[in-house]
């Protein structure tokens, strides 16, 4: 999985582009009135989380929406989502997606 696939790579080398789908398991930080309109989020395979939990590093919403936004569509535990961006190795002993990813389907919903 993205996981494996990301700690293969050399310490600080961001991938191209690629998808992941999973669930949100916990929302660590979002920005919802500042300048960058970003979060920082885990995501598992599971809706329980209990295993591969992944982080995304201040992604950006649906369709690359800031979280900002009045009418954004913000995430929550429990949401299912595919993620478009690149992901590094942070410090070789961070798997993540890099800061700039976005969600390309939220719960199955596109735009």
């Amino acid at each position: 999985g993205v996981t494996k696939y990301t700690k293969s790579l050399a310490a600080d080398v961001q991938s191209a582009d690629l998808y992941a789908k999973g669930y949100v398991v916990s929302v660590t930080e979002m920005d919802t009135s500042g300048t960058y309109g970003n979060a920082t989020y885990l995501i598992s395979d599971y809706i329980d989380g209990a295993t591969g939990s992944f982080q995304v590093y201040r992604g950006f919403g649906l369709n690359g929406e800031k979280f900002n936004k009045a009418d954004a569509k913000r995430i929550k535990a429990g949401d299912e989502v595919i993620i478009k961006g690149k992901v590094v190795n942070y410090k070789g002993n961070t798997p993540q997606f890099a800061q700039g990813s976005t969600i390309v389907s939220l719960n199955g919903q596109t735009k």
